[in-house]
Formats: structure tokens, C-alpha cells, sequence
């Protein structure tokens, strides 16, 4: 994922420097994840503030872990555990900043697993969330697919795809392994001391990937919230909230 996040943040890291210029609030991170992209972020716009939402604990240790091994992401960082979800969704609203106040917002690598309830929550809260000049930047592929800027990223192949990436804590080393498998996605994590033994071993269950859209049908879900798109190098959706 690291080199998928290198090649995203090469197209989107002038959009995001230009809308950050023009307004005080923080970039927002829905499902961020274990903090890859919050990683990126934080190295590329130091002096921006981030939040970051993640609803999967696991995924939350790893990120608390990134943020524990550098002081100033730690000042910079705010974590909401919540979900894009529409039993949360009133709780979500009440922790994200105020509406028309966000001049960045980031969904990465995720899109693929969410049904179109969610879908169409995150676009509202989209809508709701950006200011007049601000943007949303939107990877239209399957999650953890090899090459996002492939076709073939935008289908949910059959053969077995593994990444794995080690974050070091202190004297520990915690190992997160993405296994991509007949249509479904399960993360691993283990961690290990400094002689390598194991001392916890934690996965999430397996969730199924859905059969991605094509990105005219999200084009069409997000005008249905008043966003207008664009399409930037071919899988990346560009929202912006129509003029009133």
C-alpha cells in the first residue's frame, strides 16, 4: 500500500496543497485505515491539521502506533472511531468540524467495500462537510488492488494478492499483512519484540469486496448529493459541492 499511497499522493498532492492554502480547517480522512495515508499526509502538510476516521479497532492500534512513534503527527492528528454508518451518523456529524468548514477531504482505497447506503451517506457528508472552494479526492479502484491506474484494479480478480508492511515501535515491530483472495479482503497484524517473538496475532474476518462500479455511476451517485466530479488520471473522482 506505501507505493500505491506514493503514486496517489504524486496526482493529488498539488489539488490538496492549493485547497489547504485557502482555508484554516483540517483535511479529513474517512477510513484512513492504519494511518498510511494519514502518514503521507501529515509528511507532505505538516502544519495541517488531520482527521482521521477509522472504525476498525485493529486498524486504529496500528495508527495510534504511527502516532505514538512521532510527537508532531501526535499534535496534528485527531482520531474518530466511528463509521460511515447510518446508526452513527448523527454521533459522526457531531465530531467532524462544522459543515462548510473542511477544505480537503480524502476516501482512499476503500470504495470498493461499501454498499450504496454508504455510498450514499458519505456523499452527503461530503455535501455537508466541504467549503465552497473545497474538494473531495476519491480512488474510484477495488482496495489493495496492485496497480490502481490499471484497468484491471477496477475488477476483483481471483488470484491471491498479498501486501505486507512492518511499523516499528520502540523495540517492537508490528507486521500488517492485506490479503486479497477470492473476492474478499483480510488484514493480519502480529506483533513482535526486538528477538522477533510473537506476541500478539490479531485479523479481522474476512469481508467481501464488492463488484466495483464504474466511476460514471459514481459520478452519477455524488450529483445526486449536489457534488459536481471530475476524473483526474483516470480513477481518482474529484467531488466539489455545486454552486448554490
Amino acid at each position: 500500500m506505501g507505493a500505491a499511497w506514493q503514486r496517489l499522493m504524486a496526482h493529488i498532492g498539488p489539488a490538496v496543497a492549493e485547497a489547504v492554502s485557502t482555508s484554516a480547517g483540517p483535511i479529513v480522512e474517512f477510513r484512513a485505515g492504519s494511518g498510511i495515508g494519514t502518514t503521507r499526509l501529515h509528511e507532505r502538510f505538516p502544519h495541517a491539521d488531520l482527521i482521521a476516521c477509522e472504525p476498525d479497532a485493529i486498524m486504529r492500534d496500528v495508527l495510534f502506533g504511527r502516532l505514538g512513534a512521532d510527537a508532531r503527527m501526535r499534535e496534528r492528528v485527531t482520531v474518530i472511531p466511528l463509521p460511515v454508518a447510518a446508526e452513527h451518523a448523527e454521533e459522526l456529524r457531531a465530531q467532524l468540524p462544522a459543515p462548510g468548514s473542511v477544505p480537503v477531504i480524502l476516501v482512499a482505497h476503500v470504495l470498493g467495500i461499501l454498499d450504496a447506503d454508504v455510498r450514499g451517506l458519505l456523499w452527503q457528508l461530503i455535501a455537508e462537510s466541504l467549503t465552497d472552494s473545497g474538494i473531495a479526492l476519491i480512488t474510484a479502484g477495488s482496495p489493495h488492488a496492485d496497480d490502481p491506474e490499471d484497468a484491471d484494479a477496477q475488477t476483483a480478480p481471483d488470484a491471491p494478492q498479498v501486501f505486507i508492511e512492518d511499523i516499528t515501535v520502540g523495540a517492537h515491530t508490528v507486521t500488517g499483512e492485506y490479503r486479497r483472495e477470492n473476492g474478499h479482503m483480510q488484514v493480519t497484524y502480529t506483533q513482535r519484540d526486538a528477538a522477533g517473538a510473537v506476541l500478539r496475532q490479531v485479523a479481522t474476518e474476512p469481508r467481501e469486496i464488492t463488484a466495483p462500479l464504474m466511476i460514471e455511476d459514481y459520478r452519477r451517485e455524488a450529483a445526486d448529493h449536489s457534488l459536481e466530479s471530475q476524473v483526474v488520471s483516470g480513477y481518482i473522482l474529484r467531488l466539489s459541492r455545486q454552486p448554490q
